[in-house]
């Protein structure tokens, strides 16, 4: 095709666009452009790059992939990322939840706390790493100090340190940094729900969680869905939180796919096994993405009639209602039998005896250098 050919087919091109619809297409143009180059460009390049030895640069076509499934401790990182992924979401949506609702009552005070709720998402995630395992430790932290001056403790635990606690306290510390974010995402929701509709729900005698079903959770649903799957995708390639509480372990109960790239790529310095563990990782967030759009419950615009008590009808959950309840009930059985099993071990209760640790200000500040060391 000649030159004056092609600049004939593109004006023709140009001339069926509507003005506006042009004028949209050159605007969006260079973002499209920066997407291609910061994002596809590099995902290809991770593609190739997973199919080679880049000691050798000898291609190994999907030599790292059948490793990577043949190993058994991928399979176990695998649920371990979605066990700190479907904890994450569910701990963090029933708390936000909870604390917008309650926020979204009228008390004294409730500004203050509003503002104050915001600090945890604030606090640089190396800070609120260090602050935390200043928490947990079992030599000067306060909460094993305090627990122990009230006879609740035999011994200090560090829930950190131990394989069976480990995953559920990294969980409550990232639930505790980012349940701010979801309580203020629900609460604007909260606002924007006219009070005829409770006011109507109260009159055909619905009680608390009539209320809550039948008028704020319809309002609820599409904001929930949204910000599901951005917790997800954001939850899921998480790993500074990780690294700077545990660095993985102990004994790899941390470890997520997000830290396996860096242990694989940096620590046992195979990058194309660590770049094949990426493209794995980004394509399960594909797939999330994917599922979501095909799966997710569409949003209804209309309220459904709150239940009237008269008319004996039961209150049925629908689909997206009841799965998360499931998911709640195994995570919170899932995280809370190994906690029961380590207090049970650990004496919790068991003893009327503490032990009172008192530290000195020299000896508070050599704490605070070994446990800003203890960060790699």
């Amino acid at each position: 095709m000649s030159t004056l050919s092609r600049t004939e087919t593109l004006r023709q091109l140009f001339a069926d666009q509507d003005r506006q619809t042009t004028i949209g297409i050159l605007l969006i143009a260079p973002a499209v452009v920066i997407i291609l180059v910061a994002l596809v460009y590099p995902f290809l390049n991770a593609l190739y790059v997973s199919l080679l030895d880049r000691a050798t640069g000898e291609f190994v076509g999907l030599a790292h992939y059948q490793w990577l499934f043949a190993e058994s401790s991928f399979i176990a990182t695998l649920g371990r990322s979605l066990a700190w992924t479907v904890g994450n979401l569910a701990f963090q949506g029933v708390a936000g939840i909870a604390i917008a609702l309650l926020l979204h009552r009228e008390f004294a005070g409730r500004d203050v706390i509003r503002t104050a709720m915001l600090v945890p998402f604030v606090i640089p995630t190396a800070v609120t790493a260090i602050m935390w395992r200043w928490i947990f430790n079992t030599s000067y932290g306060p909460l094993n100090t305090w627990l122990g001056n009230l006879g609740l403790l035999s011994q200090p635990i560090n829930p950190l340190n131990d394989p069976s606690l480990a995953l559920a306290a990294t969980t409550l510390i990232n639930t505790w940094r980012w349940t701010p974010l979801v309580a203020l995402v629900v609460f604007a929701v909260l606002q924007t729900i006219p009070r005829e509709e409770y006011e109507a729900a109260r009159i055909e005698g619905a009680g608390v969680i009539g209320e809550f079903y039948h008028v704020t959770y319809p309002h609820l649903q599409g904001s929930m869905t949204i910000l599901g799957l951005l917790g997800f995708l954001l939850t899921f390639n998480i790993f500074d939180m990780i690294w700077l509480l545990t660095n993985g372990g102990p004994v790899q109960a941390t470890t997520t796919l997000a830290v396996l790239i860096y242990d694989v790529a940096f620590e046992m310095q195979n990058i194309g096994r660590g770049t094949a563990v990426s493209v794995v990782l980004f394509l399960f967030n594909v797939a999330a993405t994917w599922a979501d759009d095909r799966v997710g419950t569409p949003v209804d615009d209309t309220i459904p009639a709150p239940l009237s008590p008269a008319s004996g009808a039961p209150l049925v959950l629908d689909n997206l209602a009841l799965w998360t309840l499931i998911a709640v009930v195994l995570v919170v059985l899932a995280y809370t039998l190994p906690i029961l099993s380590i207090v049970s071990d650990a004496g919790l209760f068991g003893s009327s005896t503490g032990f009172p640790v008192t530290i000195t200000s020299e000896a508070a500040a050599d704490a605070v250098v070994d446990t800003l060391r203890g960060v790699r």
